[in-house]
């Protein structure tokens, strides 16, 4: 039987600093949308303050497990059934 529950929605998942804004969400979503147009519905729900925190260099975005570059991110679209998942890009040395 296949599960229809997330049909529509987009699931967001928040780690690192972005915990502060919850463990994560769902959005409803009708149809595919840009990476802009999801980032903006995400503002309206989240605040300013996610915006800035999202738009930092080393903010790492990952669509369906797959990381995608914050400069290429606006070519990006999101579909219903995708899961976004935003966490702090971290280097060693």
């Amino acid at each position: 039987m296949k599960d229809d529950s997330r049909e529509g929605k987009v699931t967001v998942e928040f780690f690192g600093p972005f915990r502060v804004f919850g463990k994560g969400l769902e959005l409803d979503l009708e149809g595919e949308v840009t990476y802009q147009e999801f980032l903006e519905m995400l503002v309206a729900v989240l605040g300013s303050d996610f915006r800035e925190r999202a738009e930092k260099k080393n903010t790492t975005i990952i669509i369906n497990k797959k990381v995608i570059d914050l400069e290429t991110a606006s070519g990006t679209t999101i579909r219903p059934g995708d899961r976004v998942a935003f966490a702090l890009l971290v280097g060693g040395g």
